[in-house]
């Protein structure tokens, strides 16, 4: 391998590097309006998913304290996990650095089925 070709194979490593991260990065951050039907059908512990997008929206916009979980299940529809002490968890996707996964989901808090309070949360 001759000088250049050397030099064009390092400069495209880099290059395929540098837009993975730029590809991989907090993806919860981003916006996008929620979607019922594909917030119901996505989601999955630790991967990419709409959910990323939407997620802010459902929480700025679409949960309430005080409304009744049945409401939540009929926005959000079944939840991924749900805990015997009123936590629902709904999987959102992951956050990446480029070297660490973090994975987030939304943790819905209720108390005698009136929701509380909600937060996105990350897992290492």
């Amino acid at each position: 391998m001759n000088r250049r070709t050397h030099r064009s194979f390092v400069v495209t490593i880099a290059l395929s590097f540098v837009f993975f991260l730029i590809d991989d990065a907090a993806t919860t951050e981003k916006s996008g309006a929620f979607d019922r039907g594909l917030w119901a059908t996505s989601g999955a512990w630790c991967a990419h998913s709409p959910r990323e997008a939407m997620v802010r929206d459902v929480m700025t916009n679409h949960l309430h304290e005080g409304m009744t979980m049945h409401h939540v299940r009929s926005l959000l529809g079944q939840a991924d996990q749900e805990n015997g002490d009123g936590t629902w968890i709904y999987d959102v996707g992951y956050e990446s650095d480029g070297l660490m996964r973090t994975c987030v989901s939304l943790e819905l808090f209720s108390t005698s089925d009136r929701l509380d309070r909600w937060e996105l949360a990350r897992d290492d």
